[in-house]
């Protein structure tokens, strides 16, 4: 009788695995769908954009600009510059390349500018990440017009000049 329980026993764990196997796989499935469902809605609005959808596979806990590693790379057609977005707008750039991931700089980084215009008051400015405020998630806008009327809350998006981030977008 024992043999038998210590049978089922092992059945079970095996059954056991292979349903915590099939919960990562629905896991992985359910966030893959809202990620299609986001992009779905950015390309319907930009149908000559090449969108990949990427999952975040890594952060650095110790970079205060909250840069993070996504699991497409060279070989997947990603290349410096790359913008990536989400579905409320940009979140930053591709800065580094390897063959199944790359690493990107988020707007909240210093390093990453994007020229922008107020959409109330059509005044153009660089939006930069600012050591000060990147800790509570905001950015900064520079060189607004003296007398500008932009006011908190106002939309902000991409001016397409420059080389990286094309025109329209909402950051």
């Amino acid at each position: 009788n024992i043999d038998k329980i210590i049978e089922e026993n092992e059945l079970l764990k095996q059954e056991n695995q292979e349903l915590k196997q099939k919960q990562i796989d629905y896991d992985k499935i359910k966030i893959e769908n809202e990620q299609y469902k986001e992009f779905l809605n950015i390309k319907e609005e930009n149908p000559d954009y090449e969108i990949a959808s990427a999952s975040v596979i890594g952060r650095d806990g110790l970079e205060k600009f909250y840069s993070f590693t996504i699991d497409l790379g060279r070989d997947d057609d990603i290349e410096i510059n790359d913008v990536v977005l989400s579905s409320v707008g940009v979140v930053g750039v591709v800065v580094e390349t390897g063959p199944n991931y790359s690493r990107v700089a988020t707007i909240l980084s210093p390093s990453v500018s994007v020229a922008c215009f107020v959409s109330s008051t059509r005044d153009t400015g660089v939006v930069c990440g600012d050591s000060l405020y990147s800790n509570e998630g905001n950015t900064v806008i520079k060189y607004l017009p003296k007398n500008t009327k932009a006011e908190i809350g106002d939309i902000i998006s991409t001016t397409g000049m420059g080389e990286v981030f094309p025109k329209d977008l909402l950051v």
